[in-house]
């Protein structure tokens, strides 16, 4: 693992100057292994990905930023491209639809929106497939060299996890239940986000 030396496994994230680290989390047993293993599902499936590794003992998950190179690149997801105001309790990322991220993604892209949108539909089959319920605003984004360049274009795919595995407990009742719906609907106005 590149940098090893320079991560701090108390946090649960840290940003190295070009790395991002993630470490297990208690409450999510093996997070770190699953999302290695649903980035690298990604990776076969033919998917361009951001270079990444599991440390030896499992217990962090590193990837290479891509809004570096050759120089920083403008980042923004699409809770701030769609206007969303944040709130403390994050629903602001669970609203919209995968439809609104299509129409944000071909209005912002310009001369890019064909890649773009197949590059998007790529990412949401992925999601689909490995069952990651959590593929909400902030984790899809465009990036560009200037808010105006021709360039602008859908991010990498990253943080990318199979949530159905993970319980749900209900602190009223004490109930456990395990999660089976998308972060949000296919299409504006639908009623349910159950998967397809």
């Amino acid at each position: 693992m590149p940098d090893a030396d320079k991560t701090t496994p108390e946090r649960q994230t840290d940003v190295q100057p070009d790395l991002t680290v993630t470490a297990t989390a208690m409450e999510y047993d093996w997070l770190t292994q699953n999302e290695c293993l649903c980035m690298d599902a990604a990776r076969r499936a033919g998917l361009t990905v951001p270079d990444f590794w599991l440390s030896d003992d499992g217990a962090l998950f590193v990837m290479r930023r891509f809004d570096l190179a050759p120089e920083r690149l403008g980042f923004e997801d699409m809770s701030a491209l769609v206007g969303k105001p944040r709130d403390h309790q994050g629903h602001y990322k669970y609203t919209e639809s995968y439809e609104t991220i299509t129409r944000m993604i071909a209005h912002y892209s310009g001369t890019q929106a064909p890649a773009s949108l197949d590059a998007f539909i790529e990412y949401r089959t992925v999601s689909l497939m490995v069952r990651n319920g959590d593929a909400h605003l902030k984790n899809f984004a465009m990036l560009y060299t200037h808010p105006v360049a021709a360039d602008r274009r859908l991010a990498l795919l990253d943080d990318v996890v199979t949530t159905s595995v993970y319980p749900h407990i209900n602190m009223r009742t004490g109930e456990s239940r395990y999660d089976r719906t998308m972060a949000l609907r296919f299409v504006s106005g639908a009623k349910y986000r159950n998967y397809p």
